[in-house]
């Protein structure tokens, strides 16, 4: 089977080296501070608290201190990620019919409900469908309660960037003009 240099530079630029990846929050610095850091396959997660309380690792999720209604709390990345999952633990037991909200910087908000069966035992996996070429997502919650919500085993792929994609067109048309001299 022939395939055309221009098939393959378009197959090698839309198929750029991508991979499944976790933050399990095993490895941080900054527990205990209002600001913590934690990197997983090249990219790095910021999380930090509207009412700068402190971030900490709580039974291996990663969780704000108590914060008060209306507070939010917030992770950036140092690039852009595609989210599949990820799961939340409830360390406040609040069930009054509010909602937790997850707002990415691109996609659609997941919410759920702080009395939802889905939370039954404090922890429940969220699957959002569109968070493609996420830098960040705050949480929030709808309710009038402190609250206190942490984020654990976020799966996430690395989203390449444009210059990645470029340059493995670039070499897809060298190796190929290359292979046409031989």
């Amino acid at each position: 089977m022939k395939i055309s240099l221009c098939a393959l530079a378009a197959i090698l630029a839309t198929s750029a080296p991508t991979f499944a990846a976790v933050y399990t929050f095993s490895s941080t610095a900054g527990n205990g501070t209002p600001v913590l850091t934690t990197t997983e396959s090249g990219v790095t997660l910021t999380a930090t608290s509207s009412a700068l309380s402190d971030m900490n690792i709580s039974s291996g999720f990663l969780a704000p201190s108590q914060i008060g209604a209306g507070a939010t709390w917030s992770m950036t990345f140092s690039s852009p990620i595609a989210i599949t999952s990820f799961q939340i633990g409830e360390f406040t037991n609040i069930s009054d019919g509010a909602n937790y909200v997850f707002t990415p910087s691109s996609g659609t908000a997941v919410t759920i409900a702080d009395n939802s069966s889905a939370l039954a035992g404090a922890v429940a996996t969220l699957n959002p469908t569109d968070w493609t070429s996420v830098t960040g997502v705050t949480l929030s919650y709808t309710g009038s309660s402190n609250w206190r919500v942490g984020m654990d085993n976020i799966n996430f792929t690395p989203v390449p960037e444009s210059s990645t994609v470029s340059a493995l067109g670039v070499f897809a048309l060298t190796l190929a003009a290359w292979r046409r001299r031989s």
